[in-house]
């Protein structure tokens, strides 16, 4: 153990102590842990003693938001805990659904506790605040990891006979459905029950309608396979492509294809080639943090995964860097497969394709959903190995930039581990392209991190610093002003704008008493042996003295 605190004796004091054991002493560290010995010697961990809690990698003090709900106008008493939560359980069949009784398997995946914060509120007011209202409150002066996931509001708080909050009496949360601008509607049909079922096991509620949109509800890629593989197991067989097509139960209900389970055991898989090893070059690497919560409440307003709001920004830049409106760039693509564990499967499940945009005038909200709709129609041939592109191509390159995006959902699994603290990470990254862009969803903040790997014979530092920036203004631009038209938008740093201004400062003074006819004999007789250049009447340049000769 540690001897204290550096050149803090007053901090050392109040955490170390020396006790005696018969004939030895020890020194202890006070951790402010709490805990108990149990009867068969375990030592049963219970909490804290200051009210601190981990969530998601990052210590909070529940004190500072219980400070700031108190200060909400209509919040009488708050108090925020730390609740373990389990996922929603096995996949059970409705019970009027005899025709897929027989399809539903019990979840072989393993239960993962959850931890989240929930909040307790006594309104003084009636009706009292909605909780969306008290997630925007909060949102204005806390980080997001500090947002309670749950609210419930209580006619008054259970108190101890002391006088002191009962904490253990106040009610555990339900796994709720969460405010929608659609109105909750429960399926009716078999399809649309057993996809229900599906959808509230991989996203974690309570229910869901058959009008809720997948990706407002938290779903991506990843969980997108999840709901695949599942459906797949009763025998509902759609694409990954629909599902990103028809993204309520409502409207995937009608694109599925009942069959037997069985029948999925006879699907085959396309063999692809890897890229050869040679390709690969070291590159240097720039990271910057995007504006993550403005990019999400974007996705949801264009009703898209969060990944294609990343996407449309990559195009516009690509566009602004080129100066071209018809944009090519590489796209990673999730090529694993729409089986049972799918998602759960080791490796590298990566493939590059070319993913084309022509970009037509319009606001920035319709280049997210072109987008979108651009990468829909690619996702039947997201395995075409890139080594037969090339050869196709008889060996030149594709394309000069790659875009990728990745959401590590498995890490969230850590959250439920005690005494497992995530200090720092690194990772490294090679790129043969010219430019390799890669937006990543941290799994314990949920920030959206943007990475960008060059290589230097091609970009220098100081261009892909310029580059960052552009991402910067686009991703600002796109959350500010997301009705705006994308093509009238300027989208260089202040700094770039000011310094193309001073280098096209140009202007000069001039006697305005002379004509026209009469600078260009002035300019004749000061140099007539200078050629004078750009005369449309004269198919070649003549000297100052033979033109006016």
């Amino acid at each position: 153990m540690t001897r204290g605190y550096l050149n803090r004796p007053e901090l050392a004091a109040a955490r170390f102590s020396d006790r005696n054991f018969g004939n030895y002493s020890i020194r202890l560290y006070q951790t402010g842990d709490l805990g108990r010995y149990l009867p068969n010697g375990e030592l049963e961990y219970l909490g804290r003693i200051d009210e601190q809690v981990k969530v998601r990698g990052f210590r909070i003090e529940l004190g500072e938001i219980e400070a700031v709900l108190h200060q909400h106008p209509a919040i009488e008493e708050a108090v925020v805990l730390m609740r373990e939560t389990e996922s929603v359980g096995d996949i059970q069949p409705d019970a009027g659904v005899t025709e897929l009784r027989q399809f539903i398997k019990q979840n072989k995946s393993e239960n993962f506790s959850d931890r989240q914060l929930v909040a307790y509120c006594v309104s003084s007011q009636q009706p009292a605040p909605t909780i969306t209202e008290l997630r925007r409150w909060l949102k204005n002066q806390l980080p997001e990891y500090m947002i309670p996931t749950a609210f419930i509001m209580l006619d008054s708080l259970p108190l101890t006979p002391s006088g002191k909050v009962d904490k253990r009496a106040l009610p555990n949360p339900d796994r709720i459905r969460p405010e929608l601008d659609t109105a909750y509607i429960a399926p009716t049909t078999s399809a649309e029950k057993a996809l229900a079922q599906i959808w509230t096991q991989v996203l974690r509620i309570e229910r869901v309608g058959i009008h809720d949109n997948f990706f407002e509800l938290g779903g991506d890629s990843i969980r997108s396979i999840q709901v695949l593989a599942k459906s797949q197991e009763i025998g509902l067989n759609f694409s990954l492509q629909q599902l990103f097509q028809h993204q309520t139960i409502y409207e995937l209900a009608q694109e599925v294809n009942i069959t037997e389970p069985s029948s999925l055991l006879s699907r085959k898989t396309e063999k692809f080639s890897l890229i050869a090893a040679s390709d690969r070059q070291k590159t240097e690497k720039f990271s910057l943090i995007a504006a993550s919560d403005r990019q999400k409440s974007l996705a949801k307003i264009a009703q898209v995964p969060v990944k294609h709001v990343l996407l449309a920004a990559h195009i516009r830049v690509m566009s602004l860097l080129s100066g071209e409106t018809d944009v090519l760039t590489g796209l990673e693509s999730n090529g694993r497969l729409e089986t049972e564990d799918g998602e759960q499967t080791l490796g590298i499940h990566l493939n590059t394709v070319p993913l084309r945009l022509q970009l037509h005038r319009g606001t920035w909200i319709d280049l997210i959903q072109q987008t979108f709709q651009a990468e829909s129609e690619l996702l039947p041939y997201r395995r075409y190995p890139y080594a037969e592109l090339k050869k196709l191509n008889r060996g030149g390159q594709l394309f000069e930039t790659v875009f990728n995006y990745t959401h590590f959902h498995i890490f969230q699994n850590l959250q439920s581990l005690t005494g497992l603290e995530i200090i720092g990470a690194q990772g490294f990254g090679e790129t043969h392209f010219a430019l390799r862009v890669e937006f990543n969803r941290e799994p314990f903040s949920d920030n959206i991190q943007l990475d960008l790997e060059c290589d230097l014979t091609k970009i220098n530092q100081v261009q892909l610093e310029a580059i960052g920036g552009y991402y910067f203004e686009t991703l600002t631009a796109m959350s500010q002003q997301p009705s705006d038209r994308y093509e009238s938008q300027c989208l260089l740093p202040v700094n770039e704008q000011h310094q193309l201004l001073i280098w096209n400062d140009t202007s000069r003074e001039y006697p305005e008493s002379l004509l026209i006819h009469q600078w260009f004999v002035n300019q004749a007789l000061q140099t007539p042996d200078a050629t004078a250049e750009f005369i449309p009447y004269f198919s070649k340049s003549l000297l100052f003295k033979l033109l006016f000769a």
